[in-house]
Formats: structure tokens, C-alpha cells, sequence
């Protein structure tokens, strides 16, 4: 776009006699271009609540190492989940270290999960880790203490989710995971849905997403 711009400007100040100071307008493109990339991507990753747009996205993304990871988590494939795990970069430190977490607790490497879950700068994700290991572990007075401090509902519905599911509450797990997908959006949504589709085929099925 900007080599096209650059172009018209040329046509508009060389024939029409238009003086237009190019610098200034590419940089006001680029900021554009830049803002409403940014946009877009927000759109896709938290917002929307479009699955079969995020799912085409992820898609085509699937080559990048981050969207490659998450595929292979929702399908549950952890050997290939930790090839693209190497295959992250520096960019994405703390991602890394969250899915790692993620990546230990499916293969129920619990010592190992909670280790990792307290390396995780963001409160939230720190603090659903840990709920969901002291579950596994059977501490529910734990789970309680770690799901209250975490702060967005789609969260705490998850995690309500598991503990029901532990319990064989089937239905009230059912009820509440369509509460965590109802009240968010983008990727998380997306990474629920995919999850539970194959869980629901899994006959050895150990956890509820």
C-alpha cells in the first residue's frame, strides 16, 4: 500500500501540480496500518465469539510454532505440543512458560506443573494452575483458596467445571463449561470448544476440558 501511495502521490505533484509532503503521510499509513492490524489480531484473540473465523485463523497460523502448540493441545497430541514448545522463541517467554505448565499438567506431571505454574507473571493464569494441580491432588481446601484470588469468571466456571466433573456431576459440568465459553471470546473460547470436542471422545478421559 505504501509503495502504491507513493505512486499517486508522484502522478498527483508531478501532472497535477498537488504538493504533498510525503513523509508525513507514510508515517500517518503506517501508524494506520499498524493500529488496525493490532485490531484485527485483538479481535481474533479475545473478543470475538466467531469460532469458525478464529478457527480459519489459527489455520492458517498453524506453521507459526504458538498456533502449532495449540493445536497439538486441544488434539492432545503432547509429543508434537513439546516440539513446538523448543520451537518458541525468547517473544514469547511467558506463553512458554504457561503452556509448559499446561503441557505438564495433561500428562499429569504435577510436581513438575507446580514448579512452572509459579514462574507465570500473570496472577490469573498463575493462580488457575495451581487451583486446578491442588484439585488433581485431591486439596480442595487449596483449589478454594487459589480459584478466589483469580479475577475473570470464565476462570473460575472452568475450574467449577473440573471439580464437578471430578465429583461425576456431569450435567452441573456440562452447565458450567457453557458458562466459562459463554463469558469469553477469541482463542480461549476456541481452545475450550476444541478441547471438549475431544475429550468427549476419549474413553480414558481424566479431566473435564
Amino acid at each position: 500500500m505504501g509503495v502504491v501511495l507513493g505512486i499517486v502521490i508522484a502522478i498527483l505533484k508531478n501532472y497535477v501540480g498537488l504538493d504533498i509532503d510525503i513523509i508525513p503521510l507514510l508515517l500517518y499509513l503506517y501508524v494506520i496500518l499498524v493500529i488496525s492490524g493490532v485490531t484485527f489480531y485483538l479481535y481474533i484473540a479475545v473478543y470475538t465469539k466467531n469460532m469458525n473465523l478464529v478457527g480459519r485463523y489459527v489455520q492458517r497460523k498453524r506453521d507459526h510454532p504458538y498456533y502449532a502448540l495449540l493445536i497439538s493441545l486441544v488434539e492432545k497430541d503432547y509429543q508434537e505440543a513439546e516440539i513446538q514448545l523448543e520451537r518458541l522463541s525468547s517473544f514469547y517467554k511467558q506463553a512458554k512458560i504457561a503452556l509448559t505448565a499446561t503441557l505438564q499438567i495433561e500428562k499429569n506431571l504435577l510436581r513438575e506443573a507446580e514448579a512452572t505454574a509459579q514462574e507465570i507473571k500473570n496472577s490469573n493464569i498463575r493462580y488457575h494452575n495451581l487451583a486446578l494441580i491442588a484439585l488433581l491432588h485431591g486439596n480442595l481446601e487449596e483449589f478454594e483458596t487459589y480459584k478466589v484470588r483469580i479475577k475473570h469468571k470464565h476462570l473460575h466456571y472452568a475450574l467449577e467445571a473440573e471439580a464437578a466433573f471430578r465429583e461425576q456431576d456431569y450435567k452441573k459440568a456440562d452447565e458450567l463449561a457453557e458458562l466459562a465459553m459463554a463469558s469469553t471470546g477469541g482463542l480461549q473460547k476456541w481452545v475450550y470448544e476444541k478441547s471438549l470436542e475431544k475429550q468427549k471422545g476419549n474413553t480414558q478421559r481424566r479431566s473435564y476440558f
